[in-house]
């Protein structure tokens, strides 16, 4: 694909194998990395060209981004994903919205891949903002003087250190059920584990087991200069939980605090004696859709329990870097969940029984269905125009599941 930039023509490309050595030129360069002759080899021997996407001037690679082929828990259901990561730009080249035509020629290929989402760690929320990704996840980031632990108590079962590419099985199936309690999670295969996750000697896994040896969590850590570094905290019931925090306070002698990351309804300080630890709130990754009306046939709204009605509203979504959301739609839920999205030919009349009408921009549309934000709280604050009650209506259908995100790429 060719792109006019003023009076010069940049092509968007795939890599090939080829380009090896200047996309991991651009990289280590933009991420200020020094590697080192087995780290070279290591990243040559890991290079998937193929989920590259660079923009060329001649034979001069400019700029590059990569789309990972995720899956990410949706209302309890995976759907697919495209993860943008590793987005560089030679410094020559900045400010010439090289980045921005890679993010819309993305939005093309994820579309035609049926990734109905994208993800992304933002280095600017705002910039990200303008091409339609949103804020999705926040995470509650806790610092807990060992003094301040949860107390240790005698709990069935027992909780045992493991090799992790060992119980690889069972550790993946706890994280699955964890996972799917909230919107935004990843769903891992085994090669994100053994490749992303598992890759540090210095890391432990700890698993509790209930007394009929059943795995109830397990928590993924590493100790270094007297800290814990909890990353994983995984439980399935109050038991799992109560053994897992009594494993953590059984390391008291060696450490001064312990540090972990928890989804933002959890309620730790409350649950501990002294609720006076650290506590930050870390705005985190974002989320756009991709393509509306297939998004919207893939997601679980909740039941109309109370009537055999369906929900009908008008849906009119402004989305310039997506032509194919834009423009009017009449979205309609039937009362088991399911849902779809019929486009209304411009200047199309309004039937009777269709006055409810949202208007919103793809961000907050976006922000919506992942759970993030209330219809209602957002025509509140002037971010998105109801009528006819179209913010209670959709507000009503939208199930009510916290939003988390555990990895990174």
């Amino acid at each position: 694909m060719r792109r006019r930039r003023g009076d010069m023509m940049s092509d968007i490309r795939h890599l090939t194998r080829n380009d090896f050595q200047e996309h991991y030129a651009l990289t280590c360069y933009a991420f200020q990395v020094s590697p080192s002759a087995e780290q070279l080899e290591q990243a040559r021997a890991n290079f998937k060209p193929e989920t590259w996407l660079a923009s060329f001037q001649g034979v001069s690679l400019l700029s590059q981004m990569q789309i990972f082929d995720l899956e990410m828990y949706i209302q309890g259901n995976p759907l697919s994903v495209g993860g943008i990561g590793g987005v560089s730009t030679w410094p020559e080249a900045r400010r010439q919205g090289l980045v921005a035509e890679l993010l819309i020629s993305g939005l093309e290929r994820m579309k035609e891949r049926g990734q109905t989402l994208s993800a992304l760690a933002p280095f600017s929320f705002g910039f990200y903002r303008k091409y339609g990704w949103e804020l999705y996840v926040e995470h509650k980031k806790y610092s807990i003087p060992v003094d301040k632990l949860p107390r240790r108590e005698i709990v069935p079962g027992r909780v045992r250190r493991v090799r992790a590419m060992e119980h690889l099985e069972e550790i993946d199936a706890l994280y699955a059920a964890y996972a799917k309690r909230y919107n935004g999670m990843l769903k891992r295969t085994i090669d994100w584990w053994e490749k992303r996750l598992l890759t540090s000697s210095s890391q432990q896994v700890a698993m509790y087991y209930r007394d009929g040896g059943e795995p109830g969590g397990y928590i993924r850590y590493h100790i270094h200069n007297r800290e814990m570094e909890v990353m994983e905290f995984i439980y399935m019931d109050l038991q799992a939980f109560r053994a897992l925090w009594s494993y953590v306070s059984q390391h008291d002698s060696m450490l001064e605090r312990v540090r972990l990351n928890a989804p933002m309804d959890h309620p730790l300080p409350y649950l501990l004696n002294d609720p006076r630890i650290g506590q930050e709130t870390v705005p985190y990754f974002m989320v756009r859709i991709v393509d509306a009306a297939r998004f919207v046939e893939q997601y679980a709204f909740a039941p109309n329990d109370a009537s055999s009605e369906k929900t009908e509203l008008l849906l009119e979504i402004r989305d310039e870097h997506a032509p194919w959301n834009q423009g009017t739609w009449l979205m309609s839920i039937r009362e088991d969940g399911c849902a779809g999205m019929v486009k209304l030919t411009a200047g199309a009349e309004v039937t009777p029984g269709h006055e409810a009408k949202l208007c919103c921009g793809i961000n907050d549309l976006t922000a919506m269905l992942l759970g993030y934000m209330d219809p209602v709280t957002l025509h509140a604050y002037g971010r998105i125009d109801s009528f006819g009650a179209a913010a209670d209506k959709l507000s009503s259908r939208i199930p009510k599941r916290g939003t988390y995100l555990l990895d990174f790429f």
